[in-house]
C-alpha cells in the first residue's frame, strides 16, 4: 500500500492534491506535516524540527510530496527564514526518511530554477536561488540511498482562488479600467492546478523510474496568447476591465518613467516549457483542457 506524506497540505496545491488522491487513489494512506496537527496521521512542523514526535510515524512512508515553502512575496526579506523553510526543511526531512521505507521524494521546485540556469534573472531571484539550492541539498542528502528524487518545475499555477501572480491578475481585472496589454500576443506558460496534481499523482504511482534524479518542467498542453488569456480570464471571473491594444515600446517608455521598467520586463518575458520529458516518463492524464480552463474559474 502506498503511504504518501504531504507537506504543506493546507496550501493551494496541497488542498487540491489531497482531494485528488482521495478521489482517484482511495487505497492510498495520506500523512501530513503542517503548521498544526489535527489527526494521528499528521504532525506539526514545529514538532518535526524539534524531534517531538513518535519515531514510528515515518516508518511506513513510501512517497513524499514536499510542497511546503515560503513563496516569492514582495517585500519579504528574511533570508534566514527563507533558507530554513525552502532549503533546510526538505533536506532534513529526506535525511530522516532515506533509511526507512521511502521510495520517492517529490519536491515542488519552480521554473524559475530553469530560467536561472539559462541566465535569466527574475525579480524573484532570492526565491529561485533557494529552490535551486534545495535541489542541490536534496541530491547531496540522498547519497548512499536508493531514494528516487523528482523535481517539479512548474510555471505560474492557476485555478480558482489561486494565490500569487494569478491572484494579482484577477484583482487587477476587477477594476473598470483600460488595461494596455492588448498587444501582448506572445504565449506565457502556465498550468492549471488540477493538471499539476494529476501529474504529481502519476509520479507517485509510477514504479519505472530509470534514474535517481529527474527535473521536470511542465505546463498546460494548450497555447494561448497572453492578451487572449487576459480577455477570457476577465470574462470568466466577472472582471470589469477593458483589454486594449497599446504599443509595447510606448508602454515600456511610460513604465520606465514611473520606475516600473522591471514590471514591463516581467510582463514581456517569454520562455518555452516542454512536456516531452514528463509525457515520455509518466502516464499523465490532464483533466483540464482548453475548453474547461476558464469554466473552472467562473464565480
Amino acid at each position: 500500500m502506498k503511504v504518501v506524506l504531504i507537506t504543506g497540505p493546507n496550501g493551494f496545491i496541497g488542498q487540491h492534491l489531497v482531494d485528488y488522491l482521495k478521489k482517484t487513489h482511495a487505497d492510498y494512506k495520506i500523512k501530513t506535516i503542517s503548521r498544526e496537527a489535527h489527526s494521528p496521521d499528521s504532525i506539526s512542523y514545529q514538532n518535526f524540527i524539534s524531534n517531538n514526535y513518535d519515531s514510528k510515524f515515518f516508518d511506513d512512508v513510501t512517497d513524499v510530496v514536499h510542497l511546503a515553502a515560503i513563496a516569492h512575496k514582495f517585500g519579504f526579506n528574511d533570508q534566514a527564514q527563507l533558507d530554513e523553510i525552502n532549503i533546510n526543511y526538505p533536506a532534513r526531512l529526506l535525511e530522516v526518511l532515506k533509511t526507512k521505507s521511502l521510495e520517492k521524494f517529490i519536491f515542488m521546485s519552480s521554473v524559475a530554477v530553469s530560467l536561472l540556469e539559462k541566465g535569466i534573472v527574475l525579480d524573484t531571484k532570492a526565491y529561485a536561488e533557494t529552490k535551486k539550492m534545495a535541489e542541490a541539498a536534496l541530491i547531496k542528502t540522498k547519497q548512499g540511498s536508493n531514494v528516487k528524487l523528482i523535481f517539479i518545475r512548474p510555471p505560474m499555477v492557476y485555478g480558482r482562488n489561486a494565490p500569487g501572480n494569478f491572484e494579482r491578475l484577477v484583482k487587477l481585472l476587477k477594476y473598470p479600467l483600460p488595461i494596455p496589454f492588448g498587444s501582448m500576443t506572445f504565449q506565457k506558460p502556465a498550468i492549471h492546478v488540477l493538471n499539476l496534481v494529476s501529474a504529481i499523482a502519476s509520479m507517485i504511482q509510477s514504479q519505472n523510474l530509470k534514474s535517481n534524479s529527474y527535473a521536470y518542467e511542465l505546463s498546460d498542453p494548450f497555447k494561448i496568447g497572453f492578451n487572449q488569456y487576459l480577455r477570457k480570464l476577465n470574462t470568466a471571473t466577472g472582471g470589469k476591465s477593458f483589454i486594449i491594444p497599446f504599443p509595447l515600446g510606448l508602454l515600456k517608455f511610460l513604465l520606465s518613467i514611473f520606475g516600473r521598467k522591471q514590471l514591463y520586463e516581467k510582463l514581456v518575458l517569454t520562455y518555452q516549457v516542454s512536456n516531452e520529458k514528463i509525457e515520455q516518463d509518466f502516464d499523465w492524464p490532464k483533466p483540464i483542457d482548453q475548453g474547461k480552463m476558464f469554466n473552472d474559474l467562473k464565480p
